[in-house]
């Protein structure tokens, strides 16, 4: 059974590395199922939870062992497990007992979720009326629901008293800095204290040497583009095509409409858009890998940004996991998580993985909350894997010490 923790925990690490890897639904976050079992991801990481996970709940079968041994050894190990469990739930309840995260002094946000459909999406006929309703929406017209959580609705005045307004992941169905009437409203929008955070597509070159971005801008209340972050990490198969040629020639094209998919950025960096603290910025499915969401050669941030799209998922269980997977970011690295999502579910996560304040799939609204401060620095955000592999060697060393002391034991008998 320890055997089993060890290489299962092994394989979802690899799954989350190899190949761009794709952590999605590992074994540590069905461990995390509520608030209090997720807090422990502050020590160890989701990765770290998947070993947990099968160490705890595979344990009972150890009473079942047809092998001979005393009931003392047949039971010891169960009973240290559960131990081992009540300590991380301990450790879990004590975590969220302690004094709740304060808000960031003079920051107020606005997310957006227009749940614009994914067939609505890149239309040509639909790009105005797709901006205008980014307009409209937030100013709080067109009868725009406010999030739960949200104390004071959306202010009677448009934009008056908010920092920062928040779009999600490619709003645009046009490049928007070939589009001067588009930042031209967006500049008349914007009072001149606000700034606005926004998903979007980005072009570099020229002809058919042109490069695409799914990109990040921070715009501020004049209409400039003051910084750019490039997606790092994309999805294969939705944002480009792996063995294009080959895979194109059998007809297979990428789920987004951009030629030639998307090219990946640089690297994750800050970003800042005062008066809130730097932020990091993850496009989509970034939010999914973990010890990957924050630069780790800078200075901290002070919150994460995970702008995206989720209109592929429809109506299923895919944004609820999405939204888990921001959760655990948020309990992992001790910050809060600012989620802004097209279809839903858009949300404030403080750095404890509670949710502030949220807006349900499938609805049009917005919501209006302040930014939660940061904790200090985890344990796995210092760390990062090493925890893991720690508990690792740890169980190796039990498992073979085990096999040696039951090797010994059987050794004398026989000579008996």
């Amino acid at each position: 059974m320890v055997a089993l923790a060890i290489g299962l925990a092994l394989v979802e690490w690899l799954r989350g590395h190899v190949l761009t890897g794709f952590p999605w639904n590992a074994l540590g976050d069905g461990f995390a199922a509520n608030t209090l079992m997720m807090q422990p991801a502050a020590l160890v990481g989701v990765y770290g939870l998947s070993f947990l996970a099968v160490l705890i709940f595979a344990c009972p079968a150890v009473i079942t062992d047809p092998l001979p041994q005393s009931d003392r050894g047949r039971f010891a190990f169960p009973v240290a497990v559960a131990l081992l469990f009540a300590g991380l739930l301990g450790y879990g309840a004590v975590r969220l007992a302690g004094p709740g995260s304060e808000d960031v002094a003079g920051v107020r946000l606005r997310l957006v979720q227009p749940a614009i459909a994914q067939g609505d999406k890149w239309v040509p006929e639909n790009r105005q009326w797709i901006f205008e309703s980014y307009l409209s929406l937030s100013v709080g017209a067109d009868g725009a629901a406010s999030g739960d959580g949200n104390e004071s609705g959306p202010d009677a005045n448009g934009l008056d008293g908010i920092t920062h307004l928040i779009w999600p992941e490619s709003v645009f169905p046009f490049l928007l800095t070939e589009e001067p009437e588009a930042l031209a409203a967006i500049a008349a929008l914007l009072p001149e204290e606000t700034t606005l955070i926004t998903g979007a597509l980005r072009a570099e070159g020229a002809g058919g040497a042109r490069a695409f971005f799914n990109s990040i801008y921070v715009i501020a209340g004049d209409g400039t583009i003051r910084d750019a972050y490039d997606k790092v990490h994309l999805v294969p198969f939705g944002e480009y095509l792996p063995l294009r040629g080959l895979l194109e020639s059998l007809g297979l094209e990428n789920l987004t409409k951009t030629p030639g998919g998307f090219s990946p950025g640089y690297r994750r960096r800050p970003m800042t858009a005062s008066p809130a603290p730097a932020f990091s910025p993850l496009i989509c499915y970034e939010i999914a890998f973990p010890g990957n969401v924050v630069g780790r050669d800078g200075a901290r941030p002070g919150w994460m940004l995970n702008v995206t799209n989720d209109a592929w998922f429809g109506e299923s269980i895919g944004p609820y996991q999405h939204l888990h997977r921001a959760r655990l970011r948020a309990v992992e690295e001790g910050l809060p998580v600012v989620r802004a999502a097209n279809t839903g579910i858009s949300a404030v996560i403080d750095a404890r993985g509670r949710i502030r304040g949220s807006l349900a799939l499938g609805n049009t609204g917005i919501l209006d909350a302040p930014l939660p401060e940061a904790d200090p620095p985890t344990v796995y955000a210092r760390l990062g894997d090493m925890p893991l592999g720690a508990m690792l060697l740890l169980a190796l060393g039990v498992l073979l010490g085990g096999r040696i002391f039951t090797a010994r034991h059987d050794s004398a008998g026989r000579m008996e």
